[in-house]
């Protein structure tokens, strides 16, 4: 079981045509959309600036009204130092 009601689900949405650089996912309570999860792992420690992405989503009729982002961010791929909504970990 997933998610508070113990109904969720992750629905992989291909984004990028499904690039395993970009991944992004769906997170739905029975059939209403909870969350989105996008990913960027892409490295660009060699030129600063140049895996930079720009997201659009649209949202269902109904959907969520409101948007709350939080960043997991590290200075590259294969670091481990992370910040996760601003918090050092």
């Amino acid at each position: 079981m997933f998610g508070k009601s113990e109904r969720g689900r992750v629905v992989d949405l291909r984004a990028n045509g499904a690039s395993p650089y970009t991944p992004a996912y769906a997170v739905y309570e029975g059939n209403e959309l909870n969350k989105v999860a996008l990913f960027n792992f892409m490295d660009d420690v060699n030129a600063p600036g140049t895996a930079d992405i720009t997201v659009q989503i649209r949202v269902p009729t109904g959907g969520p009204q409101e948007v709350y982002v939080k960043y997991l961010a590290s200075d590259s791929v294969s670091s481990y130092n992370l910040t996760w909504a601003g918090q050092v970990k």
